[in-house]
């Protein structure tokens, strides 16, 4: 887990991964927050070759198996998840055809832009050699950086994901877990 900002919180009740089953290893910023790039640029001395990022204010319905396997198919940098969005969910800011990113901006509004990025990414660990250690940056400058050199694959899933980070977020995934279970 990349952490920052009240991270001893995080460590305190997850603790090493234990009561879950699970093993958890720490990259935390340290005095000064590095942003997501940043964090995983320092991650990357802890992760295999390839590996997985995942948003910490997500949920995502997917089989992540799937995106795995197709990510390995390729030979390209990073595989990003899309949505088809339509500045629904938020703006959109993915432009795509023929299996790649060809647009991607944070915060910028274009008439081309008609998917979101989903949450899930995988990467390969070189994507990260350009940036210095220690460097604060937003994953948004890498995923430009790999559209501008066409090496960022892209996959499209086709249920919406649900923001959990704020109040609106959570009443939305709390009326989709409420529906899965009358589903069940």
């Amino acid at each position: 887990l990349c952490t920052s900002y009240k991270s001893e919180m995080i460590e305190k009740y997850v603790g090493d991964g234990t009561n879950y089953g699970i093993q958890i290893n720490y990259s935390k910023d340290g005095q000064t927050q590095l942003g997501t790039g940043g964090a995983i640029k320092k991650a990357t001395q802890q992760l295999e070759d390839s590996f997985m990022v995942l948003y910490g204010d997500s949920y995502l319905p997917i089989d992540y198996k799937s995106v795995q396997s197709a990510f390995k198919k390729l030979n390209d940098a990073a595989l990003m998840t899309i949505y088809k969005n339509d500045n629904e969910l938020d703006a959109s800011n993915v432009f795509f055809e023929f299996g790649k990113v060809k647009k991607y901006s944070k915060g910028s509004k274009s008439d081309e832009f008609n998917y979101i990025d989903f949450g899930l990414s995988f990467f390969n660990k070189s994507v990260f050699s350009q940036y210095r250690p220690d460097q604060n940056f937003d994953l948004s400058e890498t995923f430009s950086d790999l559209c501008k050199a066409n090496r960022l694959a892209a996959y499209e899933v086709k249920e919406r994901f649900y923001e959990v980070g704020s109040i609106s977020g959570i009443r939305d995934f709390t009326e989709y877990i409420k529906r899965s279970q009358n589903v069940i």
